[in-house]
Parts: structure tokens; C-alpha cells; sequence
């Protein structure tokens, strides 16, 4: 997998902090310098007082590096340059540091847990267990100079709430995602997958605008689905021609 240099536009910077603290003091600096609340669930944009919904994009960067480098790539060079959020494992800001870093010149850095797991297992952990997993990926990208209070669970619970909280971690939740997990929206079969490519691509996009509802918010990619990449062109000249969102940062959408 080649990595070569993201391009970043004009005027870019990092979009996560600098950690130039110890882990220990991580929940102060990380709660008096985002936005937001830590503990909170966001699972849409402020809705401005006047004009447009806001709408803010996400990538969930799988294990998959060579999908999510393919990905994340394809969204640098739209020209659209819209605001877009990338969520990753501590285990690969561990494994490809390198890539990591130059992502951050573009784009804002979140965080998902140290690892993946199977769906639906790691919120079945005890709390420390789930403890561990944000510490280990607070740390990973202490170690690149990295630092945010941005996260992006496998699911919601409790404990999972408590932990973000106590580390300062405000959680993001999609408005719509894809692949979608409600099951309104679910793919099959028969309505999805017995499609060719280019049939796949305009069920893609309505079943996020369906999950939208014209309201704005946040917006998923999984880069571990092959379909998230064949239709992120056509997905950033829809929202950004045609869907009438005002695209923003996640900093701005909390605002």
C-alpha cells in the first residue's frame, strides 16, 4: 500500500490538539479546549437559528488500511474540501503513526476504541475493560502529538458514558450512517446487494438522505465497507451541490 502525502488545502493545520501533557492531566486540557460536554451524546448538529441545517461528515477508519487510505484519499482531493471527522483505533494509530500524522494536517482527528471487536461484544466487557480501551488509544495518539475529545463508541451504554465523561470524551453518534444499523434502513439482498455497482450507488445515497429526513447532522462512512468508497465522490457532489446543508466541522456542528 503506497502512502503518499495527503494534499492538504491551503492554510490547513492539524485538527487535534498537541499533547505536550502526561495522560494524567489529559481531562482538564481535553475539557477546556473543544467544545461540547464531556459524557454528552451528540447524535446531530445545533440547529443554527436562521439558514441551512447544519451537516458535518465522518469516516470510521477500519482496521483495513488499505481500504481506508483508498477512502480517505478519495475524500482529500474532492474539491469540495468539506469538513470531514476521521475516527480511529488505537491499534492503527499504532500501526501506521506516519499516516496518521499527515491525515491530521487535513482533517479532524477522533478516536474509536484501542481495537475492534466482534459486533455487539465490546460493550459486553466489564467497565474496566472499556476503561482500558480509551486509555490505550488516548494514549497511541499522545504518541504522535495528538490529542482529542472526539469519540465515536461501537454503542452506547452506561458505562461506556461514565468512561467518556471521566476522560473529558464527548460521543458521537450518527444521524445517518452507512452502512445503516436501523433496522428501517437495513441493506439485503433484495434491495441492495443483487444490484450492479452503478445501481448500488443511488440506493446508497437515498437511504442517507432517507436517515437525514432534511434535518442535517452527522454523516458516517465505514471504510471497512467496500461501498463506502465507490460512492464517497457521489456522495460529496450531493452534499455539496445539491443537498442545500451548510457543511461543517464537528467543532462547528456542537456549536
Amino acid at each position: 500500500m503506497q502512502q503518499g502525502p495527503t494534499t492538504a488545502p491551503p492554510g490547513s493545520e492539524k485538527h487535534a490538539l498537541p499533547c505536550q501533557t502526561p495522560p494524567g492531566s489529559l481531562q482538564d486540557i481535553v475539557s477546556e479546549s473543544f467544545v461540547g460536554t464531556p459524557g454528552t451524546v451528540y447524535s446531530g448538529c445545533h440547529a443554527p437559528p436562521s439558514g441551512a441545517p447544519r451537516l458535518t461528515l465522518a469516516v470510521l477508519v477500519g482496521m483495513n488500511a488499505k481500504a481506508a487510505y483508498k477512502l480517505v484519499e478519495t475524500i482529500a482531493a474532492h474539491s469540495s474540501r468539506m469538513p470531514v471527522t476521521l475516527f480511529l483505533y488505537g491499534d492503527f494509530v499504532e500501526t501506521f503513526p506516519e499516516l496518521v500524522t499527515e491525515w491530521a494536517k487535513t482533517f479532524t482527528i477522533g478516536m474509536r476504541e484501542g481495537q475492534p471487536f466482534p459486533l455487539g461484544h465490546f460493550t459486553l466487557q466489564a467497565q474496566s475493560w472499556i476503561r482500558m480501551g480509551l486509555v490505550s488509544t488516548i494514549q497511541r495518539l499522545s504518541e504522535v502529538d495528538l490529542q482529542t475529545a472526539y469519540y465515536f463508541p461501537e454503542h452506547v451504554t452506561d458505562a461506556v458514558k461514565s468512561e467518556a465523561k471521566s476522560r473529558g470524551l464527548r460521543i458521537f453518534q450518527p444521524t445517518a450512517r452507512f452502512p445503516p444499523r436501523d433496522e428501517k434502513w437495513l441493506l439485503s439482498v433484495a434491495n441492495y446487494y443483487k444490484y450492479r455497482d452503478v445501481e448500488r450507488v443511488p440506493k446508497a445515497l437515498r437511504v442517507i438522505a432517507n436517515q437525514l429526513e432534511d434535518k442535517g447532522g452527522i454523516v458516517s462512512l465505514d471504510s471497512d465497507h467496500p461501498d463506502s468508497y465507490m460512492i464517497s465522490v457521489f456522495l460529496m457532489d450531493y452534499l455539496s451541490e445539491k443537498s442545500g446543508y451548510n457543511l461543517v466541522s464537528i467543532t462547528e456542528c456542537l456549536k
